[in-house]
C-alpha cells in the first residue's frame, strides 16, 4: 500500500495474497476515509452460530439454518432487527438467497428504523428475466411511499446499503452502484433484514457504524 506521506507515491491498490498456500478470504471490505465510509467503524459480523445473537425478530419466526439466518414465516412483512443502535452513518450488507423468485416474493433490508410507523425499506423484487429490481420504500406515520426503483444489469446476490448523512448508496455484486438523496435520521435508528411472501436466507451479514 503506497504511503501518501511520500510525495512520490500518489496512489495504489490494496488486496490479499497467498504464498505457497491455499487461503480463503471472507467478509472482506475495503473503503477509503472521506469517501463511502471511513475505517474507524464499530463492526458487527454475524456468522450465525447455533443462536443468532445480536438480533431481535420484529415479526415472524427466524432461526439459524446451516450457518445462515433465515425466516420460516411466509407473510407480507417479516423483519428481524440488529440490536445495535445507529446514527446517520452506517452500512449493512449481506448475501441474500430467496427460496422463491416470482415478483411477489421479495427480500431485502429495513433501515433508518425508528418504530413500526417510521422506517425505510430496500426491497429486491425478482424480474421475469431472472434479474432483480431494487425498490426504495419510505414509511412515515404508517403511510408507505415508493421513492424510486433501480434495476441493475445483472441480478445481484450480495447487496450493501450505506447511509451517510442525507445520501443512501447501494452496491450490488454483481450489478453496480446506485445512489439517492434521503433525509438523514434525526434520532437513533436500527437496521435489519426483510422478507415478504418469501422464505429467505441471509449470510455474511456485516453491520458497520461510524
Amino acid at each position: 500500500i503506497l504511503d501518501r506521506q511520500d510525495a512520490r507515491l500518489v496512489g495504489g491498490h490494496a488486496g490479499g495474497f497467498s504464498s505457497r498456500n491455499q487461503a480463503r478470504f471472507d467478509d472482506s471490505r475495503l473503503t477509503q476515509s472521506g469517501q463511502v465510509m471511513p475505517w474507524n467503524l464499530i463492526r458487527s459480523t454475524f456468522d450465525f452460530g447455533p443462536s443468532p445473537s445480536g438480533w431481535t425478530p420484529l415479526s415472524g419466526s427466524w432461526s439459524v439454518q446451516n450457518g445462515s439466518y433465515g425466516n420460516s414465516t411466509n407473510a407480507s412483512f417479516v423483519v428481524t432487527l440488529a440490536n445495535q443502535v445507529l446514527g446517520n452513518a452506517y452500512s449493512i450488507d449481506a448475501d441474500i438467497v430467496p427460496s422463491w423468485r416470482a415478483s411477489g416474493n421479495q427480500s431485502g433490508f429495513v433501515y433508518d428504523y425508528e418504530n413500526g410507523s417510521n422506517y425505510r425499506e430496500l426491497r429486491l423484487i425478482p424480474t421475469p428475466s431472472n434479474g432483480k429490481t431494487l425498490r426504495f420504500v419510505e414509511v412515515r406515520a404508517g403511510v408507505r411511499t415508493v421513492v424510486t426503483e433501480w434495476t441493475p444489469p445483472i441480478g445481484p446476490i450480495h447487496v450493501a446499503l450505506v447511509r451517510r448523512g442525507d445520501v443512501t448508496i447501494v452496491h450490488t455484486r454483481p450489478g453496480g452502484t446506485f445512489a439517492l438523496r434521503q433525509t438523514a435520521p434525526r434520532v437513533a435508528v436500527r437496521a435489519g433484514l426483510l422478507a415478504s411472501w418469501n422464505l429467505v436466507r441471509f449470510d455474511n451479514v456485516v453491520l458497520a457504524a461510524a
